[in-house]
């Protein structure tokens, strides 16, 4: 079944919840739905198709319970955000594909830690925290954001907090990146029979991420491999996920989901021990 898609969260400080709707609602899609509530010390605004809301916290976008984060299983909403209350922002740990999780009561917001889902902060006359850029600086009353990395919480007064970026202590000096690439596209084929994008609405954002159709999604598998002849290729990764940031949303748009197991713990855990041999 084909899962909704297209969210967005922004928690500002020192705003109320009308004020932070009217700032946030010239980016708010029409036909989306939209929701502003009381968070920590100011206001949230959630919308789109793609969101669910439970007292203080809220799902955006698709959790599933693949690893590799491929399309066809994924988990009830509700299960993850009883997870949340569960584990708090370490649930992010323990699924994959493109989903945050929001705590309106603690004004923090946490997106899984394959980064699919972008997360910047800004501060300016205000601080703001979120998943579109644009937003967040408007919310701030800030010139510019700063994206969060993976793997950490951003915070409703500008912080962020580190929450699931565990540093790899090992190192495995004969890894091959293209074998985590040939490995990715074998659970692909296991997940189905993916087509190409042609036949998907066309993004913009797409260009070099290699993504294909596999049902009623959208699988983009950059090649890891290139990243192996660069001097610092964390740079590289850092773009490359900024790309996926933007191919999300222009998806969302759209009503599309879309997964990217090359940024998945499987592949990360190994392009991590890659990295620590050089």
């Amino acid at each position: 079944m084909r899962q909704p898609a297209g969210a967005l969260v922004a928690l500002v400080q020192g705003r109320s919840p009308i004020e932070a709707l009217a700032i946030a609602s010239p980016w708010v899609p029409q036909s989306w739905s939209v929701r502003a509530v009381v968070a920590s010390g100011g206001a949230g605004v959630v919308a789109g198709p793609a969101v669910l809301i439970q007292g203080q916290r809220a799902i955006l976008g698709v959790a599933v319970g693949d690893p590799w984060g491929l399309p066809g299983r994924p988990l009830d909403p509700a299960t993850v955000l009883q997870r949340f209350v569960r584990y708090g922002d370490q649930v992010v740990q323990v699924a994959a594909g493109p989903f945050a999780v929001v705590d309106f009561e603690r004004g923090r917001v946490a997106a899984a830690i394959n980064g699919i889902v972008p997360i910047f902060v800004g501060q300016g006359t205000h601080s703001a925290a979120g998943s579109h850029a644009e937003i967040v600086a408007a919310l701030a009353g800030a010139s510019q954001v700063k994206p969060v990395a993976p793997g950490w919480a951003a915070c409703i007064g500008g912080s962020a907090s580190n929450i699931a970026d565990v540093p790899v202590y090992e190192s495995l000096a004969q890894v091959r990146l293209a074998a985590i690439d040939e490995e990715i596209e074998a659970h692909i084929r296991v997940a189905g029979r993916p087509t190409h994008s042609r036949s998907c609405p066309g993004l913009r954002s797409a260009v070099g991420l290699r993504v294909r159709c596999l049902g009623g999604a959208l699988v983009a598998a950059p090649k890891l491999a290139s990243l192996g002849q660069l001097l610092v290729p964390e740079v590289e990764l850092a773009d490359l996920r900024a790309r996926v940031g933007r191919l999300w949303w222009e998806a969302g748009l759209r009503g599309t989901q879309v997964f990217v197991p090359t940024l998945e713990r499987p592949a990360l855990d190994t392009l991590a021990l890659a990295f620590g041999a050089r």
